[in-house]
């Protein structure tokens, strides 16, 4: 059996090469997650008046998947696919 005998010189070489390898595949990763995660919005203006922090978009949002019968049901089943599709596209970066 013959092993194929190296330096310790040539394999640390060969490690700090492989280790900058990944650590580059690592920083494209973190790249494409943070495309893909959603930005701070622009600030807005708070509604004026209690029927505007009532029927705001916040508001509604929140709101909504607690509300029985159809509405309900469809505000939880698009933010379950919302969620699904976050976590298809972070597993495929």
């Amino acid at each position: 059996m013959s092993a194929s005998v190296t330096s310790p010189s040539a394999e640390r070489a060969a490690k700090r090469a492989r280790l900058r390898l990944l650590c580059a595949a690592d920083r494209a990763r973190l790249r494409l997650v943070w495309r893909l995660t959603p930005r701070q919005a622009k600030h807005e203006p708070p509604p004026e008046g209690w029927r505007g922090a009532l029927l705001g978009a916040p508001a509604l949002g929140a709101l909504l998947p607690l509300v029985p019968g159809p509405i309900g049901r469809w505000s939880r089943r698009l933010g379950s696919g919302a969620g699904l599709l976050r976590a298809l596209l972070r597993a495929a970066a």
